[in-house]
């Protein structure tokens, strides 16, 4: 086989063969195996000089993907599963090599975003970085570098947005579902407690006092004294209001 003509274009390179076919090459291609000039190519070297080719073109339409966006070998695993695993895996090492994929800074990105831009707590984000195929220890060193601070704020933020929406819930109840709602979130124990000790969290009377009129209305219909009244407190405990908040009731009812 004998290379003919050799024609430059952009970063690439149009290689016209002895029998007339075309072939376009990288400058890397080209550089390393010096195929400036015309000369014969044995097919031994051949298959090497296409395996090479091969590699900067999977490196560079790899390189496009990342630019675009910072990923992880994960996702460049799945994004390029129909490319050569064996190659593949050189073109991660070497965009590793280079910096450009970088599993420590993507771990503080990400949890810098999460912070920053979403609800989620710790474990949450701990849970979504495992799944990307990071390493446990990589992740709480990174988790670590949050301070406590970071994540009492953000669960008393969303802990009192909840506390200003809430019209139907009694506290104790509303306590319970605030709670798992903050754990489900991923935020530790000991913080959910931290924070929910120090909000100013009361029934809201009007609530209460409807659902007490239309209990009253209902067991009305077949109790009355004191049989009326328990069933009535037996009702909203189950609901989480204390006996004296229907006892209240009960008593300015029948002034």
């Amino acid at each position: 086989m004998k290379i003919s003509k050799i024609e430059k274009r952009k970063n690439k390179y149009n290689v016209v063969l002895s029998d007339g076919k075309s072939l376009s090459f990288y400058e890397e291609t080209i550089l390393k195996y010096n195929l400036l000039k015309p000369q014969k190519i044995d097919d031994k070297l051949w298959q090497d000089i296409l395996k090479e080719n091969n590699f900067w073109e999977v490196y560079y339409t790899v390189l496009k993907y990342i630019n675009y966006k910072m990923r992880t070998k994960k996702e460049i695993r799945y994004k390029f599963k129909d490319v050569d695993k064996d190659i593949l895996s050189k073109v991660i090492l070497q965009l590793e090599k280079i910096g450009y994929l970088n599993d420590c800074l993507y771990i503080k990105c990400f949890i810098n975003d999460k912070v920053s831009l979403s609800t989620s707590g710790p474990r949450k984000i701990k849970l979504e970085l495992l799944d990307k195929g990071f390493k446990e220890d990589e992740i709480n060193k990174s988790l670590a570098e949050i301070a406590d601070d970071v994540w009492r704020e953000k669960v008393s933020k969303i802990a009192n947005k909840k506390v200003n929406s809430n019209r139907k819930d009694s506290s104790k109840v509303f306590i319970l579902k605030l709670k798992n709602y903050l754990y489900n979130l991923g935020y530790d124990k000991d913080v959910i407690e931290f924070v929910i000790q120090d909000l100013d969290i009361q029934d809201n009377l009007d609530t209460a006092k409807l659902l007490y009129d239309k209990l009253h209305n209902k067991y009305s219909q077949k109790y009355d004294g004191y049989i009326l009244k328990q069933k009535i407190k037996e009702a909203m405990g189950r609901k989480g209001y204390s006996f004296q908040v229907v006892e209240n009731f009960w008593n300015n009812t029948r002034l």
